[in-house]
């Protein structure tokens, strides 16, 4: 059962999202549809909400999946942003580092 917190079901839902389809969104996530589905109803069951309109195709978001998509977006991209900008403080950081070391061992 996905959590609420969880990134990966949250990142299967957005891709779904954009793309309309369970396929194409396991296309671009490099994954089968099924996982997709799963990750979608685990958030839903967890949620006690539907994000997408089941048993009608093609398969479209609900009122909830729609605000959902908006909201997670959003915080997924931040996320991204936030993951980047600590690898590249961490590069930075190391290089000083690594700096500061070869000084003082050699002065």
């Amino acid at each position: 059962m996905a959590k609420t917190d969880d990134l990966q079901a949250w990142r299967s839902f957005i891709v779904f999202a954009r793309s309309g389809t369970l396929t194409a969104a396991a296309k671009a996530l490099e994954t089968e549809p099924s996982s997709i589905s799963r990750a979608i109803s685990g958030l839903e069951r967890t949620l006690g909400v539907e994000l997408i309109r089941h048993g009608v195709r093609p398969l479209v978001l609900t009122d909830a999946g729609r605000m959902a998509h908006k909201r997670m977006e959003t915080i997924l991209r931040a996320h991204d942003s936030l993951m980047d900008a600590l690898k590249d403080d961490n590069s930075t950081l190391e290089r000083s580092e690594e700096r500061r070391v070869g000084k003082e061992c050699c002065v």
